[in-house]
């Protein structure tokens, strides 16, 4: 129905309610996007029906709310990125040429070409690289408005550094905010989720946000394009972007261990604030359990931690010592002493490897080996007699 004012909703929803044999006295809700039309204070759809069932409750869009919240703080931030994303799809979407051209970058710089479309998503950072070399190369005839995006680089010319930086920074910090935001409409968005489970939901993401900010985390791309600021450019953009500071110790574990490539530092980030009360309660434990107990405990509780896991299991194959290197050369003296003094290598071995790798007591060992049949046999043959073998 064109005839989108509250009178005629309403009438239109009474239509349907009453051809499908529904009554309007047993609606427990009404649902919509939260236009003025809909839930407005004096005269709105959900007013209309209340006046016939004055126990019916509202229900607002929560996606709705997130996509018009991130609509208003991009309104207060000094960096227009609705204007960059129109102006590059323009540019792109009835130019076969230029799209051609632009392939051309993406090869060069080995990235999967994704089709320029419209609306900002969530690979628009990724994509930024090759369409910013595109619009750079262009010179004098790139788009007079892509300019202050897209500065030509030329050598010598510090502003223009800076301008490419400062696209990408922005870019960098609304790819991973936005991130945030999407994957929560997604999960509001899902068939099976119940209202009672709305609040839980936004209460994830609140929680998330405030993280951030006390946290003051950014996202990990971003902050590595902040620590190449000139400190005049930091100062610029303190105002608008936060600097990567309590997280640095983490990151600082990541670049020592050459783990870079295999962990996502964005992901990673929310992996630690996941199970940031577990490691205070961890700590707090006493010392019955070793730490690796206790991490296993946090893995075994949070299978999801894959880029934690990585570390870990980097971390716990370094050796905290060379005590075991040592000890072996403690049992090789041993067992090689003056009164054995010539017993071969390969004798010396096979012993170390014992003392080494059974546990078990004298009494354990001996039924071990009286149960094991084949290896009864191995001690009776001849086989172990290498130079017996030999003269044969």
């Amino acid at each position: 129905d064109s005839d989108e004012t509250a009178n005629a909703i309403c009438n239109n929803l009474k239509e349907k309610l009453q051809d499908a044999g529904l009554n309007l006295l047993k609606m427990s809700s009404y649902s919509a996007d939260n236009a003025s039309v809909n839930f407005g204070k004096h005269h709105s759809v959900y007013r209309l029906l209340k006046n016939e069932n004055e126990h019916l409750v509202p229900v607002g869009c929560p996606a709705h709310m997130l996509h018009n919240a991130s609509k208003n703080a991009l309104d207060k931030c000094n960096f227009d990125v609705e204007t960059l994303v129109l102006k590059v799809y323009c540019h792109f979407s009835s130019h076969a040429k230029r799209v051609r051209e632009l392939k051309d970058f993406f090869n060069f710089v080995d990235v999967e070409y994704r089709t320029v479309i419209r609306h900002v998503t969530t690979r628009a950072v990724v994509v930024s690289c090759p369409i910013r070399s595109y619009f750079a190369s262009l010179g004098s005839n790139c788009p007079v408005p892509l300019q202050k995006y897209f500065p030509e680089e030329t050598e010598g010319e510090s502003a223009s550094g800076k301008e490419r930086t400062l696209t990408e920074c922005y870019l960098a910090f609304f790819d991973n905010i936005l991130k945030l935001l999407y994957d929560t409409v997604l999960a509001l968005e899902k068939n099976n989720l119940m209202c009672c489970e709305v609040y839980f939901v936004l209460q994830t993401l609140r929680n998330k946000l405030n993280q951030r900010v006390t946290d003051k985390f950014v996202g990990f791309l971003c902050s590595n394009i902040l620590c190449n600021f000139t400190l005049i450019y930091y100062n610029t953009l303190k105002q608008n972007l936060i600097f990567l500071i309590a997280f640095s110790a983490l990151t600082d574990v990541v670049e020592s261990t050459g783990l870079k490539n295999n962990v996502n530092m964005d992901e990673l980030y929310e992996e630690f604030c996941q199970i940031r009360e577990a490691l205070e309660l961890a700590v707090g434990q006493k010392k019955e359990k070793t730490v690796i107990e206790k991490w296993c405990e946090i893995f075994k509780a949070n299978p999801t931690l894959k880029n934690m896991l990585s570390i870990f299991q980097y971390v716990t194959s370094i050796p905290t010592s060379n005590a075991a290197a040592e000890r072996v050369f403690s049992l090789c003296t041993n067992t090689w002493s003056e009164n054995r003094n010539r017993l071969l290598v390969e004798h010396v071995k096979a012993e170390l490897q014992i003392k080494v790798n059974y546990t078990q007591n004298c009494r354990e060992f001996y039924n071990l080996v009286l149960s094991n049949k084949k290896l009864l046999q191995a001690v009776k043959s001849q086989n172990k007699y290498s130079f017996k073998n030999k003269n044969q």
